[in-house]
């Protein structure tokens, strides 16, 4: 369950007007909030690991993630989607120390003291989870993680965190040949960048997406995050989906491909992210200026809405 917010109301309100790094005082006395500092490669790469890792207890769990800095990032997000806040829990390690981590969400408190192999539901939240926690762009900026699997957010938050990033789905625990991690982008995306979420239109350029979730090279077939376009029709304009439907913040009958082009399964375990607006702009303007960089088409980010007047 979501809980409930320890700071005074001045002191959260003083972190709406800027972006702000993982060490800002203040956030961390919010319960609600966390920072998407994982690398894509993180979850990408160690699939098997998260595989074994689901078949027990986190709790004294033995897991060779805990042998890498990559590794022990993606334990320290399990357990920040896991458990809840203050809540500890202990990773062996070879030398006979243990990794001390805190929980934070408690999407899968259970998880705690027995395994989720054969908990889908589970799986699926905590999975969209961490692919919520991806950053591609390496400096860490905080989100408003808002999902089923928690309670509806409070008002501080929604005014604090009102920008619509993008919704994630997926099951990173399955075999190898069904794992899956799924991204659409999000209102505000679709408000500042258009129907395709991203400069060029038409000329197959990197999206907001690709840039976001996969980096500097534009993701591509290497990246193994599925892009699959906007969650909704948000405009008139949108003709690509993933979502069949929306209900306040949280999208439900998500698929792997637009479902204009393919029936596929559908997915309602799903997570939304929400970013203060300035967030946002830094990163739509980043974007703006890795397209400029890469294929020489250059505009001003400032004449992009939403993006100087966040």
């Amino acid at each position: 369950m979501r809980h409930a917010l320890r700071t005074a109301l001045p002191a959260i309100l003083a972190v709406c007007s800027c972006s702000v790094s993982q060490d800002e005082p203040g956030l961390t006395d919010i319960d609600i909030i966390t920072f998407n500092n994982l690398p894509p490669t993180a979850l990408i790469n160690n699939g098997d690991a998260l595989q074994a890792l689901a078949g027990s207890a986190l709790e004294g769990a033995t897991t060779e993630l805990v042998n890498s800095a990559e590794g022990q990032q993606l334990l320290a997000k399990v357990v920040t989607c896991a458990i809840r806040v203050g809540d500890t829990v202990h990773f062996p390690r070879p030398d006979g120390s243990s990794l001390t981590l805190t929980g934070q969400l408690a999407i899968a408190q259970g998880w705690k003291t027995h395994g989720i192999a054969n908990d889908d539901q589970n799986q699926r939240f905590i999975t969209a989870c961490l692919i919520a926690n991806i950053n591609a762009r390496g400096t860490p900026f905080p989100i408003s993680v808002r999902s089923m699997a928690l309670a509806p957010p409070t008002l501080i938050e929604k005014l604090l965190y009102p920008a619509q990033e993008l919704a994630t789905y997926g099951n990173v625990f399955a075999s190898a040949s069904e794992r899956e991690l799924n991204v659409c982008f999000g209102q505000a995306v679709a408000q500042s960048l258009g129907s395709g979420g991203g400069l060029g239109g038409q000329l197959g350029l990197p999206t907001y997406l690709d840039f976001r979730v996969c980096g500097d090279s534009g993701g591509g077939a290497t990246c193994n995050v599925n892009r699959v376009g906007a969650c909704f029709a948000f405009r008139s304009d949108v003709t690509l989906t993933a979502c069949e439907t929306r209900s306040g913040d949280l999208y439900r009958k998500c698929h792997a491909v637009p479902i204009q082009e393919a029936s596929t399964p559908a997915q309602d375990l799903t997570v939304s992210v929400f970013l203060q607006p300035g967030d946002l702009g830094l990163l739509i303007s980043e974007y703006a200026e890795f397209i400029c960089a890469t294929v020489g088409l250059c505009i001003d980010p400032c004449t992009l809405p939403l993006v100087c007047d966040l």
